[in-house]
């Protein structure tokens, strides 16, 4: 699983107990297509918060994936396309 975390930092970064949460993404294998594909290939679900853990946002789905091809930074890039895309282009 990845966890990614948005945070505001108003006191900087060494100022931890001012940091405010506004958001989190989610993102976890299924597993199936990775076995099936000898590790090449993974579906991913990623579930986005705003604010609180509690309610989710959106979910979105990233099906074959070539997880040893791209860079983690690719996969959250394309997340993020989808999550915008069902929301006229804004998250």
């Amino acid at each position: 699983m990845i966890r990614i975390r948005m945070e505001l930092l108003p006191g900087g970064y060494d100022r931890e107990e001012d940091n405010e949460l506004l958001g989190e993404i989610f993102i976890d294998n299924d597993l199936t297509t990775s076995l099936s594909s000898g590790g090449r290939l993974g579906t991913y679900r990623a579930r986005i918060f705003k604010k609180q853990r509690g309610h989710v946002w959106r979910v979105v789905y990233l099906k074959n994936f070539p997880r040893k091809s791209y860079h983690p930074w690719e996969m959250l890039r394309r997340i993020l396309n989808q999550a915008a895309e069902g929301n006229g282009g804004h998250i």
